[in-house]
Formats: structure tokens, sequence, C-alpha cells
């Protein structure tokens, strides 16, 4: 009897050893989410502004290295239907300006802004340490200063 009450332990253990290696393989991944691509995060922030606009915010994201860290629209749940929303001729300009300046390293319509904010919302606090480079549409842009 001990015998089996062993190997019923022993395949509990293995059970149990294998739920605990799921749920970390689950929880791995969503900790790992795939960051959005940056078109998606160009309409997210600027789809209101034109073309010029989402140029200027494709600036910022060059200038920041590419991250996407710090860009509500990245955060955005239903970023793909609000994509989808804007139609496929603006999806198709958002993918061209993305092109332009990650691919073909168009000029910096920013003067090296780092960061941006719009209009509609009060000056954010960091503002005040940075100096501002441009107003393009409804976004200022500010870099850090030296």
């Amino acid at each position: 009897m001990s015998g089996q009450g062993g190997e019923l332990w022993f395949i509990f253990c293995v059970v149990m050893c294998l739920l605990v290696a799921l749920m970390l393989i689950c929880l791995v991944k969503n900790v790992r989410a795939e960051e959005p691509a940056i078109w998606k995060v160009l309409l997210a922030e600027a789809a209101d502004q034109g073309p010029i606009g989402l140029y200027a915010v494709a600036c910022v994201i060059r200038n920041r290295g590419g991250d996407l860290d710090g860009f509500c629209g990245a955060k955005r749940r239903d970023l793909d239907s609000f994509c989808a929303r804007q139609g496929g001729s603006y999806i198709s300009i958002a993918k061209d300006i993305e092109r332009k300046v990650f691919e073909e390293e168009g000029p910096d319509t920013t003067g090296g802004a780092t960061h941006f904010e719009s209009d509609r919302f009060p000056v954010p606090y960091w503002a005040a340490s940075m100096q501002k480079t441009v107003k393009i549409g409804r976004h200022t842009f500010y870099k850090e200063t030296r």
C-alpha cells in the first residue's frame, strides 16, 4: 500500500510542477506582449492632425530610438479597431510615413523633439524643464535642455 501511495504522491508532484510551469509560461507571454506597429501608434496619437502631424509624431518616436514606452496610443485597448475605423487610405498614409521616417530617414520636422503634448490638455509638469521646439497642429513639441 505504501508503494502505491508513493507513486500517487510522485504523480501528484509531477502534475503540480507541470501546472506551475504552464502558469509561468502564460505569465511570461503576457508580460512580453508585443509592441504595436509604429503606424498604429501614429494613428492613435495624431489621427486628427493629418499627415503633417502624423509625420511629426513619427519623428519623436525616432528621436526616442523607436521606443514606444510613454505613448498613450500604444496602450489603447481598442488600438486595432481604432485604426480600422480610420479607414484604409489613412492606414496607408500612416504606413507610408513610418517608412519615410524610419527606413528613408526623412528630415526631422520637430527640431529634435523627444516629447509632445496636445493643447487640449493642461501643460504637463515635465514641460517646464524642456525647451519648446515647434508647434504643429494641436501638438507642441519639446526636447530636453542641455
